[in-house]
């Protein structure tokens, strides 16, 4: 018999002591061309299968994000930067007519347009896991910045005297944006359902009881959270509860 029949082929260890395990001997694909390699394999050959080391393999995921379209879908749409973007347009409308949508474009673009970048780009860099900040240490980072962005906002509406009630608004996502910090600096609570709670909030005070059958689409939002795996049922109660008490709070003293 040739001892090299034609090309050497790789295989692995298993693949090879299994063979000789079964034959009792080593043909020229599982030829080994160091004499103490040969030994090893001869010796794995005569112990027991359950005694092979099994290459380790890395824990499945516990998060479920992604199983459910329907529940993803739901926090894409109503995740806390398209929520304060809609309620800012809504409000300046309320306000002034037509001639608000100036004063939504600006206020729109310190409270949901600078955030959305800052947030899309550390994503694309990996600073983040996703756009919603899933990983709680991750966060602090993302908060000063929407934190600093907002209170801009905010200066620039006050000094350029804009309608009241859009002041209100504004500082009515300060308010809530710094208690919900302070809060996720410890525990994970849910921001999607204190942004979604507070805008519902300041819908109420603005159109009247009508308003809150957006209770459904909180209750939709809360679902969404805990049915990803990214909060427990009481971050999602703790967050609804925080964001509509500041909100409605906060709008209703200074509007």
């Amino acid at each position: 018999m040739k001892l090299f029949p034609g090309p050497l082929t790789h295989r692995s260890s298993h693949e090879r002591t299994s063979q000789a395990r079964h034959t009792g001997t080593y043909t020229a694909s599982t030829y080994s061309p160091a004499p103490s390699a040969l030994s090893k394999h001869v010796t794995m050959s005569r112990l027991p299968v359950s005694s092979y080391r099994q290459p380790a393999q890395a824990p499945a995921s516990t998060s479920r994000r992604g199983d459910h379209p329907v529940a993803l879908f739901i926090t894409h749409l109503f995740g806390p930067v398209n929520l304060a973007g809609a309620v800012v347009v809504v409000t300046a409308l309320h306000a002034s007519g037509l001639a608000g949508l100036a004063w939504a474009a600006l206020a729109a673009t310190f409270v949901a347009g600078l955030p959305f970048v800052y947030l899309l780009r550390g994503v694309r860099r990996g600073r983040w896991t996703d756009i919603h900040v899933g990983v709680r240490e991750q966060r602090p980072a993302v908060l000063r910045f929407g934190l600093g962005s907002v209170c801009t906002g905010l200066a620039i509406l006050w000094l350029a005297s804009g309608p009241r009630q859009l002041i209100a608004l504004v500082l009515a996502m300060v308010v809530g944006l710094v208690a919900l910090s302070a809060v996720t600096l410890v525990w994970k609570i849910s921001f999607h359902t204190g942004v979604a709670s507070g805008v519902l909030a300041v819908l109420a005070l603005q159109f009247g009881p009508p308003a809150l059958l957006g209770t459904l689409v909180l209750i939709v939002i809360g679902w969404s959270r805990t049915r990803l795996g990214d909060h427990t049922l009481a971050q999602v109660c703790a967050g609804a509860v925080v964001g509509g008490a500041l909100g409605a709070c906060v709008y209703a003293l200074v509007a």
